[in-house]
């Protein structure tokens, strides 16, 4: 009964930003349930059949599977996306290069490692000099 309900909205229009207007002729498709990108993802879940939009009932998610329809390399997957230390939410878990860090190691009066974290989308310089001068 769910599915029949599902299909009666799509077809009357009801999941769609449609006109008011006279006729079928000026539909228009609310992005939420397309993929604009072509990623296999929309903001309304995944695309599972691959024909570019997720108003299939299979696809419905309720979840925001997509927060950047723009682009490609931006979903919440599965599979999940990594998080690259680019200024983005590639993993649309709402932060921005979150929990990034690479080694830095260097030679201070004994070997140590510091982690350097990537912050607006750039790694820090590993300059060993004034890092060692901070410990």
């Amino acid at each position: 009964m769910k599915h029949l309900a599902m299909v009666l909205a799509v077809s009357l229009g009801v999941m769609c930003g449609c006109d008011d207007g006279a006729g079928d002729d000026d539909l228009e498709p609310d992005p939420y349930y397309l993929d604009m990108d072509g990623d296999g993802y929309c903001p309304a879940g995944r695309d599972w059949e691959g024909d570019g939009d997720c108003t299939d009932p299979e696809d419905q998610q309720h979840v925001n599977w997509d927060c950047d329809d723009t682009d490609p390399g931006v979903y919440a997957g599965p599979p999940l996306v990594e998080e690259e230390c680019d200024g983005i939410d590639n993993n649309c878990e709402g932060g921005i290069d979150e929990g990034l860090y690479q080694s830095c190691p260097c030679d201070c009066p004994e070997p140590r490692a510091f982690d350097l974290r990537c912050t607006h989308g750039e790694w820090p310089v590993c300059d060993c000099d004034v890092l060692c001068d901070s410990v």
